[in-house]
Order: structure tokens, then sequence, then C-alpha cells
């Protein structure tokens, strides 16, 4: 069009709405999340189940995530490099020879006459509890938490695969106010004994930005915060508890008994002065 071309559009307002959810397309942040748990060799169906659409990733700009999205992910950008001809063990192998996989322990695993290879041992740690662990985190998750390395949160997911393992992700706030991964640890447990290897690695690799860290927000597991004491212990942190999972906690143990307590909880929760939270708090329990 001539830049000196003028036009008039004219619209009625009757046909006008809102664009629909199944019409937008993936943020990045939710494609970087679900690669790296593709990438960790989590099913589609598990990843369906348990991660997408759920209340850290789910606002009305977010795109409902399908299966096919998954399925498009996959074809572009994992290569998951699996051999059917082999066997798991084999296959973990050639896995843990990736740069991204940072390191691991098979200490509660029976690896029968299967050893290491020399070339894994620098990547092999000791758990303090003879646990599994395996230490996930791309060159896009490091550059994400050297950008952003002010807040971490920490979750963890039981059973994702058939032998019922946990994934633990560490995640920090992107410049959209995105949830998006640092790193992925897939462990038997969700103890200070799995997480505790994860933060030295991350540690060793990005030491300027872990120095930075102020706030870890997670659950009401003290596993997470003990296991960043024990493994970086020159760095105190605050240690905050997600409200999603605080009011789900206060759900469970007081509604629908105890209502109106469950109620000035949540009316607690958004008071930000201190003094006055502190005067409220003293008033319920004296109540």
């Amino acid at each position: 069009m001539h830049p000196a071309t003028r036009i008039r559009i004219r619209g009625c307002l009757t046909h006008c709405h809102s664009q629909e959810i199944r019409f937008l397309r993936l943020s990045q942040a939710n494609k970087d999340f679900y690669i790296s748990l593709l990438n960790l060799g989590l099913s589609k169906d598990t990843i369906l189940k348990r991660y997408c659409n759920s209340h850290q990733f789910n606002t009305l700009d977010s795109k409902v995530t399908t299966l096919q999205d998954l399925r498009n992910l996959e074809r572009i950008y994992v290569n998951s490099g699996l051999d059917r001809n082999k066997t798991d063990v084999e296959n973990v192998r050639t896995f843990l020879e990736r740069s991204n996989f940072r390191g691991f322990s098979f200490d509660g695993l029976t690896l029968g006459d299967f050893s290491i290879p020399v070339t894994l041992r620098s990547k092999q740690f000791k758990t303090e509890n003879q646990d599994t662990v395996i230490v996930y985190e791309s060159n896009d998750m490091l550059k994400d938490f050297e950008e952003h390395p002010t807040m971490i949160f920490v979750d963890g997911t039981h059973g994702t695969n058939r032998s019922r393992f946990s994934l633990i992700s560490i995640l920090v706030l992107d410049s959209r106010g995105e949830g998006t991964p640092v790193m992925q640890v897939v462990g038997s447990s969700e103890s200070r004994s799995v997480l505790a290897p994860a933060f030295r690695i991350l540690k060793e690799i990005a030491p300027n930005s872990i120095a930075k860290v102020k706030v870890m927000v997670s659950d009401m597991n003290h596993a997470f915060m003990n296991a960043w004491e024990k493994a970086v212990p020159e760095f105190q942190i605050k240690h905050i508890v997600c409200s999603w999972h605080l009011l789900n906690a206060w759900k469970k143990k007081l509604l629908p008994q105890n209502s109106e307590l469950y109620e000035k909880l949540c009316q607690l929760q958004l008071i930000l002065d201190k003094e006055e939270f502190q005067t409220h708090y003293l008033k319920l329990r004296h109540d």
C-alpha cells in the first residue's frame, strides 16, 4: 500500500469478541518447560495429565495445551535418541553422555554386571541416603537462571514414570512473569539427599547467579530448604511457602467444619503491612 493512502475500517461492535483460548499459541515459557520434560523421558500422557494447564501456567492469555501440541514439540525440538534395540541401561548411559545431563547417582539401583563408563565418572556423585538421582539443565535453562536469579521456585511431583520416581523442578520468573525451569531433577524421593547434590551442581555451574538468590518458594516440604542449607550454607536465603499449596492445605484441614477460621486465614494472608499482620494474627490466636 502506498504510504500516502488512507483507508477507513468500520466494524460492528455486536460481532466483536475476545480471542478464544483455543486459537492462542503456547507461550515460550510453556514450550521450554514441556521440552525439558520430554527430554527427561516423560511420556506425553504423563506431561498432559500432571503438568499441562496446571496452576503454574493456566492464565487467561495461555493456550490450552493438547496432546498434538506435545507431539509437535517432540517432533520439532526433541531428539530423543532412544534406540529400541538397546536395553534401558544402555539408553540411559547414552543420555547421560549428553552435556545437558549434569550429574547422576545410581546408588539406589541394582546394576548387575553394568559398570559406570570412565567417560561418565566425572558426572557421578554420592548421596547421603543411597538415592537414585539424575540432574538435567540445558544451556537455555542456565541462561534463564543467570538472567533472573533473585527468586527460585521448587516443586516436586510424585510418580512420573513406572519406577514411581519424583520429578523436582527448580524454576525462576522470567521477564514476562511466567515460571520457567532452570533445572530438572529426577529422584527416588523428594528428600534433602536427592536435592542437595543438584544445588551443589547449580553452584558449580553458575556461582555468580546462585549468590544472588534471596528467596525460595516451595510447598511445606522442609527438605527443599534443608537441601539448600546443606549444599549452599554460605548463602542465607528466605523461605516462603507457596500460597497455592498453603490454601490447599487449609482447605483439607479446615473445610467444611471450620469455614469461618478458613476465611479469616485467607484474609490474614492478604495483609502486607507487618504491624497490621501481627495485630490480626495475635487477635486470631486469642479468639
